[in-house]
């Protein structure tokens, strides 16, 4: 194998999973190049909720999302949509989605994602040590609200699979919530905190690492869009873009949605669709909350952000697409008076708001692994809602597989090929 540092690796995406990655290998001696067709953080690493979540341990294909998923489509203020068009991928997606929506796959993945999360979250603190970098970073908790008895059951269900995988979850009354946070103007009936989560700044923390990196010499190049590729036998040698070629020993794609697009140049497919979600910042108001919440029924998350706080929702299987639903952001500020006291005069224009793409598998779980066909690529997308969280693991795991160091075993449950 070649010298760790005569190796020139590209990562293609400069979101928490690109930027992570790049940290990584910059950190094992090896020459990288990042390139982002837009900015640093332009994507779905820019507006999310920026939680840090063992708590996140079910899957997106959860047992009964399909029931509730149709009765939601019903609903054009509801936290799910699918836009109806004639889509071999999204229809052959769909059909795997529907095969891991069990309680079989449930328990089979729950520990697992508990514990790539809880590792991310250790990662976290590492590199804000070793960085010295400020991005909000604070592992105050998470709180779901529940407002009816349909949301109590969830919760209460959520609890009873926590202590079966030994992640620590409390089911409080409203005065123990006004314990747990004397700045939250509780109106819900009940909740559940997960003491183990943690958030930070999203945007802060990838521009910030970003920064670090060129600092360092790691060799970041934004408006450059991948083309094409330069492949000789199995093998990525070059990576195109409007500007120049790139000649490379590794290729790292970590564009998120968009890499279902340039993979197909490579003739690989990923059973990734993209997953539209919107979110609104606005200043916090005069006594704020400290805790993240999450509206149980509504589905929606709200993180306090030092001196600005956010709410985040909706899931919408629509393509590639960054137009604003107003009626879907409308949903997401209705929701917030109904649960807590703060925003009862929450006036903000919808078409103000953020919209990101969340590059969803049918499992629920990401694609972080070589690929049979192209010797030296190595995917690492399909996050969904968790690629915040799971960035520093992921990172980490993408420069342990360039070095060789990581293990069949803990490659396999993230393997492209489980797909097949």
């Amino acid at each position: 194998m070649m010298g760790e540092r005569s190796k020139t690796i590209i990562v293609i995406g400069g979101g928490a999973i690109g930027v992570c990655s790049a940290y990584y290998l910059h950190q094992k001696g090896y020459r990288v190049i990042l390139l982002e067709k837009d900015t640093i953080a332009a994507g779905s690493s820019f507006g999310n909720a920026g939680f840090i979540t063992p708590s996140h341990f079910i899957p997106l294909p959860s047992p009964g999302i399909i029931k509730k998923g149709l009765r939601w489509m019903l609903n054009p203020e509801s936290p799910f949509y699918i836009k109806p068009r004639a889509d071999r991928d999204l229809l052959s997606w769909l059909w795997k989605f529907r095969g891991y929506a069990t309680s079989e796959h449930l328990h089979k993945t729950m520990r697992y994602l508990r514990d790539i999360n809880l590792a991310s979250r250790e990662l976290y603190r590492k590199i804000a040590m070793e960085t010295e970098l400020d991005f909000g970073l604070q592992t105050l908790g998470l709180l779901m609200l529940y407002t009816t008895e349909v949301g109590a059951k969830e919760c209460h269900e959520m609890a009873t699979l926590a202590r079966e995988i030994d992640e620590p979850a409390e089911l409080l009354e409203p005065q123990q919530i006004r314990k747990l946070d004397p700045g939250l103007e509780n109106r819900a009936a009940g909740g559940l905190y997960f003491p183990n989560d943690a958030h930070l700044n999203p945007a802060a923390f990838v521009t910030g690492l970003a920064e670090y990196l060129q600092k360092r010499g790691v060799e970041v190049y934004t408006g450059t869009p991948v083309t094409d590729f330069v492949i000789e036998n199995h093998t990525v040698v070059g990576v195109k873009t409007p500007e120049k070629d790139y000649r490379c020993d590794e290729v790292i794609l970590a564009n998120g949605a968009w890499a279902p697009l340039l993979s197909k140049k490579l003739g690989i497919h990923l059973p990734i669709q993209p997953a539209k979600g919107y979110s609104v910042t606005i200043p916090q108001p005069t006594n704020p909350q400290k805790i993240p919440l999450i509206l149980t029924e509504a589905k929606v998350a709200i993180t306090p952000l030092g001196d600005s706080i956010r709410f985040g929702g909706t899931l919408e299987l629509s393509g590639i697409d960054s137009q604003i639903n107003p009626r879907r952001v409308n949903a997401i500020l209705k929701a917030v008076p109904r649960y807590i006291g703060q925003f009862d005069q929450l006036q903000v224009d919808p078409m103000t708001a953020w919209s990101g793409m969340r590059p969803c598998t049918p499992d629920g779980l990401p694609i972080i692994s070589r690929t049979s066909k192209i010797s030296n690529l190595i995917i690492a997308a399909g996050h969904a809602m968790i690629g915040i969280s799971l960035a520093p693991f992921t990172g980490e795991l993408v420069a342990r597989i360039v070095s060789g160091e990581a293990s069949p075993s803990e490659i396999a449950p993230l393997r492209l090929e489980r797909f097949a």
